[in-house]
């Protein structure tokens, strides 16, 4: 590659007047990947390995954040379908036909639905460590800490809130306790991938996502952990699913059930990994997406059935 690898952020105007922030990271002329963060994972942060990794792979990475996070006005009412459009109106703004889009965590059902709502423009969709719904049609159980906590906090929302504002007020005191608290919870694959400088990095994104207060971390939950509004049948590949064996936050079982009617997924479950893994995968699931990607002629945005 030679085009330069840089970090770039824009805040790019929404049909509706509301600003999306995302920066950009990697080669420019890269093949685009969006990647959707999970829960609490908002600020990028130059990192020389992610670079590397971007550069050899030959990928640009495109980074925003949902609406209420960071510099992305809030969207009261939104939805998985709404932040789609969100999605394909930043990939308009930024002139890209086609992109692959990688949901994290609470980012996966988000990267379903922009496949589900804009069609061929999604080339590939990867789902790293995804979350499922906890309600609704086919949920699954709340079988870890983390899952009964989230399940909490989207069964009782005003309960939450009350408890969530108390929460980002000691966040906000010492935000190494919740990371404290993930460690504690996490596999030992996790412990292991919390180093002092990861540690930094997330305590930063933890500060940025509770920047504006409870309601759009709320707000993501709800949707991250609710039902989709489709089935994963309707989701159109290729989907590439991967998860950790041993991820205390979503148990594997659970991912694999809730994606096994997606027709075309390559699923890798990774023994001895478990929620917080990509960092450390990033050059195997750059390639991965870039061995998937479609050769389908771009076509406008279309919707799903």
């Amino acid at each position: 590659m030679t085009a330069a690898v840089r970090l770039a952020a824009a805040t790019v105007p929404l049909p509706d007047g509301r600003r999306l922030a995302c920066t950009a990271l990697g080669p420019s002329d890269g093949l685009p990947l969006v990647q959707l963060h999970g829960a609490i994972g908002t600020r990028p942060a130059r990192c020389p390995w992610t670079e590397q990794a971007l550069e050899d792979a030959g990928v640009r990475l495109l980074l925003p954040q949902r609406p209420g996070f960071g510099g992305s006005d809030p969207h009261p009412g939104r939805t998985l379908r709404s932040f789609a459009e969100d999605l394909g109106a930043l990939a308009d703004a930024l002139g890209l036909a086609r992109f692959a889009v990688l949901g994290v965590s609470a980012g996966g059902p988000y990267a379903a639905a922009c496949a589900h709502r804009l069609g061929e423009r999604v080339a590939v969709t990867a789902l790293i460590s995804t979350t499922v719904p906890l309600r609704g049609p086919g949920a699954a159980p709340a079988a870890t800490p983390l899952l009964a906590l989230g399940a909490r906090t989207v069964r009782h929302p005003r309960a939450a809130r009350a408890a969530a504002r108390a929460l980002v007020a000691a966040v906000r005191a010492r935000p190494d306790a919740l990371i404290g608290l993930i460690e504690r919870r996490g596999a030992a694959a996790d412990r292991a991938h919390l180093t002092p400088e990861r540690r930094e990095q997330m305590t930063a994104a933890i500060l940025d996502a509770v920047a504006g207060g409870p309601d759009c971390v709320l707000e993501d939950l709800r949707l991250a952990l609710g039902p989709w509004g489709f089935s994963p049948a309707a989701v159109p590949g290729p989907v590439l699913v991967w998860h950790g064996r041993d991820d205390a936050t979503v148990p594997v079982g659970h991912a694999l059930a809730h994606t096994a009617t997606i027709r075309d997924r390559r699923t890798t479950v990774l023994p001895g990994d478990g929620h917080f893994f990509l960092r450390a995968r990033l050059p195997a699931v750059l390639a991965a997406v870039r061995a998937a990607w479609s050769p389908v002629a771009a076509a406008p945005a279309r919707e799903a059935a």
